[in-house]
């Protein structure tokens, strides 16, 4: 039993008519969120299936929980990362290239607590988010384009993140991410 997604037939998308070709259909393996701003200048971060009547997909679902961590995070609600905690394997690590060294689930809640202690008004601003989901294989990768703002006060710098999962017993689990700085470094 799939404890994340109970309904697999509702994630599968068919083409609109038998005259679409491959490139028209929707892939339901795949997944991408952009970010959008509101006139109040809020940002946010919406999937293109968040509008309609379908269950969302492997891929929005992923891509959901780590809203929820950046949320944790730009939110300082330090206790969310404990119900998140369930959806990353025991031998999570993620390599920082930030701080370059690999850091288990816990250490790495710690050093968003300790930056934000040295760096009050840091927050992840959201760009983009897409996923690849693997099904023969069961593993997917979530991607994740975003700018980290105010570490240190006053700086931006362009962040990338590649999240690895595979499907183990039942569920989806995080296994690993890498923190990369994007291309203009700083800006």
């Amino acid at each position: 039993m799939d404890i994340l997604f109970p309904d697999k037939k509702s994630q599968t998308s068919a083409p609109s008519s038998t005259n679409d070709s491959p490139a028209s259909t929707f892939d339901k393996n795949i997944s991408s969120w952009l970010s959008s701003t509101s006139s109040s200048g809020t940002s946010s971060v919406t999937s293109p299936s968040a509008d309609s009547n379908t269950s969302p997909t492997t891929a929005d679902t992923l891509i959901s929980l780590l809203m929820d961590y950046v949320s944790a995070a730009n939110n300082r609600t330090w206790t969310d990362f404990d119900g998140l905690e369930q959806y990353f394997h025991p031998s999570f690590t993620t390599e920082c290239r930030f701080t370059s060294k690999l850091q288990t689930f816990p250490e790495g809640i710690k050093t968003l607590q300790d930056l934000v202690e040295i760096s009050p008004t840091f927050h992840i601003k959201l760009h983009e988010a897409s996923a690849k989901i693997d099904e023969p294989t069961r593993t997917a990768f979530v991607f994740i384009h975003s700018d980290w703002v105010g570490a240190p006060p006053g700086n931006t710098t362009q962040s990338m993140q590649v999240f690895e999962w595979r499907f183990v017993d039942g569920m989806w689990l995080c296994y690993r991410s890498n923190v990369m700085r994007g291309i203009d470094e700083v800006v």
